[in-house]
């Protein structure tokens, strides 16, 4: 009887068991400093470098922060206004427990856009960003989702030229807590 009963434990354990996407493998950017890059303020507790050529006020704001860059040819957009009617915030609405594989924006026309292209960036071996964007068509709009406070939020919208992402990596790859 006890070796029916743990049979059947057994086949109950195996079946239920679930995938841990956190666990699959992938690749990570790692965070890195380019010395000739401009260093400025991004967040309250945040830099972030820029390559030359970048225009915009950067993060301005008197009741919260808001930022605005882009490059000279406008190639790619950065942003992010997180605003209540009464306060401006860092970051925005967070992801859930798991990361998905998509998720949808709004774009032009009030028309929902998949993002299921996903790029990580790690610290210490450590999931700290998610940037998804799309492949379909030569422009993009990207939302980027940092770690804060353990949770995952949304920190920046970039549009940007597919032909840029590199660019757009290596910009996101120079966000540093101050």
């Amino acid at each position: 009887m006890k070796k029916v009963f743990v049979f059947f434990l057994l086949v109950f354990l195996l079946i239920s068991c679930e995938k841990d996407d956190k666990k699959e493998n992938f690749a990570c950017n790692n965070l890195t400093t380019y010395n000739y890059w401009t260093k400025i303020d991004f967040k309250s507790n945040y830099t972030i470098q820029l390559p030359h050529g970048f225009d915009g006020a950067g993060m301005v704001g008197f009741e919260g922060n808001t930022f605005n860059k882009k490059s000279k040819d406008n190639k790619i957009i950065l942003s992010y206004m997180y605003c209540s009617p009464l306060f401006c915030y860092d970051f925005g609405d967070t992801l859930q427990n798991s990361i998905p594989k998509s998720i949808q924006v709004m774009g032009s026309f009030d028309m929902p856009i998949t993002l299921s292209d996903i790029e990580y960036f790690c610290q210490n071996s450590e999931t700290i960003g998610v940037l998804y964007y799309s492949t379909d068509g030569d422009i993009t709009k990207s939302r980027l989702y940092w770690k804060e406070h353990e949770i995952l939020r949304q920190a920046l919208e970039i549009e940007f030229y597919l032909s840029e992402i590199d660019t757009v990596i290596k910009i996101i790859e120079t966000i540093k807590n101050k």
